[in-house]
């Protein structure tokens, strides 16, 4: 698994040059109290790559640029990190729900609310922790697709400066999980 300060750093720097609209996007961090706390009291425990996430910027705002993630994704701030769990978590009706649809461990870090979907990390005890998945409304939460968040924004660096696609993280079908391609439009990434 690579480093998250190092791949994450390669990709802002990489994003800066590129698309500099959706590197402007970005919050400033996060306040290193508040990441504490809300990790600690809400998804505790929780991995040192979602607090250094926060710790770089919280979130990108909700502007065109700032959904530069695949899927029309866009970071999120740390107190919508908490909403849209809460809003997930409270969809919940059942026990055959909580184990394919959503669960409370799961902690999303970047979301299209409007489209209902979002990129997470699995906190739940076992194999799978600290993994990253994606969820969408019509089919449930897909955990354990990237090692980790390190994985995860390595995969988008690599197909930012457009390596090859068989150097991406692929499924258990063996494809590229990232399918779509990034494209740059007017300073702004975008997937196509």
């Amino acid at each position: 698994m690579p480093s998250f300060d190092g791949v994450h750093a390669a990709f802002l720097d990489t994003l800066a040059i590129l698309a500099p609209e959706s590197h402007e996007a970005l919050r400033p961090p996060a306040v290193e109290q508040d990441v504490a706390r809300v990790l600690e009291e809400v998804f505790n425990p929780c991995p040192t790559d979602v607090v250094a996430l926060f710790s770089r910027h919280d979130g990108a705002e909700a502007v065109p640029a700032g959904y530069f993630l695949p899927d029309a994704c866009r970071f999120l701030s740390l107190g919508q990190v908490c909403e849209v769990s809460a809003m997930l978590t409270g969809m919940i009706d059942g026990d055959d729900v909580l184990s394919t649809w959503w669960h409370p461990k799961l902690l999303p870090f970047a979301a299209d609310v409007e489209r209902a979907c979002a990129v997470f990390v699995d906190l739940r005890e076992g194999e799978g922790y600290g993994s990253v998945g994606f969820f969408s409304m019509e089919s449930g939460a897909d955990p354990g697709l990237w090692g980790g968040i390190a994985d995860f924004v390595g995969d988008l660096l690599n197909a930012l400066e457009g390596n090859d696609p068989s150097e991406l993280t692929q499924n258990r079908w063996g494809d590229p999980i990232l399918r779509d391609t990034p494209e740059i439009v007017d300073g702004r990434l975008e997937w196509v």
